[in-house]
C-alpha cells in the first residue's frame, strides 16, 4: 500500500463514541425533570428517541411532554450546569483507548464534537485522554453543528489533508451525515442508545473496537476502487 492509500488522519466523535456520556446526560435530564415533576422519569427507551439530536431538541421534547413551567432554552441552561457537575463520573467506551494507542504512531488524531469546549475538557479529563488529540473542533468553533459538515471541514483544513486520506468514527446518524458530507470515509460505532438508528450512510459499521488500522485501510481502498 503506497503513501497515497494510507490513512493520515483519524477523527473521532466524543459523546457516545469515545466516552459514555449518554449515561451521564440521561441522569442529568432526570435530575432536572424531578425538580419540576418529582414522580416523572425519562426512560432509556424514551431517551433513545431524542439522543443525538441536540440538547434544545431534547429539552423541547421533555418540556412539552411533561408540561414543565420552563422554556426549553432555560431548561438547557440548567442542564448544562448540572451536566458539568456530573461529567467527571464519565467512563471511557470499552476498547477505544487500546485502539487509539494502536493507530496513534502512524495516524494523526483529531476530535470533532457537538459539545462545548469546556465540556469536552471535563470529559477528556475524566477518561484520561486529555493529551491524545492533536486538534479539537467543538461547538465553539463553527456556526453549524452536525449533521452539517462544517466541523469536519474545519478539521480537514487544520490537518491539510484530503478527505480521502481521513477516516471518521461516529455513533449517530447526524454525525455520520456530517462526516459523509465532508467526503470522509465514515465508520459507525453504535452504542445502546443509537444501535437502532439508520446507519445506511456509513461506509462501515463495527460493534467493537477490536479492529486494526490495516483492516480499515483495506476497507477504504476497496471503497475508492469501487467508485
Amino acid at each position: 500500500m503506497n503513501k497515497e492509500q494510507k490513512l493520515q488522519v483519524a477523527l473521532f466523535d466524543l459523546d457516545g463514541t469515545l466516552a459514555n456520556t449518554p449515561e451521564i446526560s440521561l441522569q442529568t435530564w432526570n435530575v432536572l425533570l424531578k425538580k419540576y415533576k418529582p414522580n416523572a422519569k425519562l426512560t432509556t427507551n424514551e431517551y433513545k428517541q431524542v439522543f443525538g439530536k441536540g440538547s434544545i431538541h431534547t429539552a423541547s421534547t421533555i418540556v412539552s411532554k411533561y408540561n414543565l413551567p420552563v422554556t426549553p432554552k432555560a431548561f438547557v441552561k440548567e442542564k448544562r450546569k448540572m451536566y458539568k457537575i456530573l461529567l467527571p463520573k464519565t467512563k471511557i467506551m470499552l476498547g477505544v483507548k487500546k485502539f487509539i494507542q494502536h493507530i496513534k504512531p502512524t495516524v494523526k488524531i483529531g476530535l470533532v464534537s457537538n459539545s462545548l469546549k469546556k465540556e469536552v475538557k471535563l470529559v477528556l479529563d475524566a477518561i484520561k485522554m486529555e493529551d491524545v488529540f492533536e486538534h479539537q473542533v467543538t461547538i465553539d468553533d463553527v456556526c453549524c453543528l452536525k449533521p452539517a459538515p462544517d466541523m469536519y471541514e474545519k478539521a480537514l483544513a487544520y490537518f491539510s489533508q484530503k478527505p480521502t486520506q481521513c477516516i471518521a468514527f461516529e455513533d449517530s446518524t447526524s454525525g455520520i451525515a456530517a462526516a459523509k458530507l465532508a467526503g470522509i470515509f465514515t465508520v459507525a460505532v453504535p452504542n445502546k442508545y443509537t444501535k437502532n438508528q439508520d446507519f445506511s450512510l456509513a461506509d462501515q459499521k463495527i460493534t467493537s473496537w477490536n479492529i486494526t488500522l490495516k483492516q480499515l485501510e483495506k476497507s477504504v481502498a476497496k471503497k475508492r476502487a469501487n467508485k
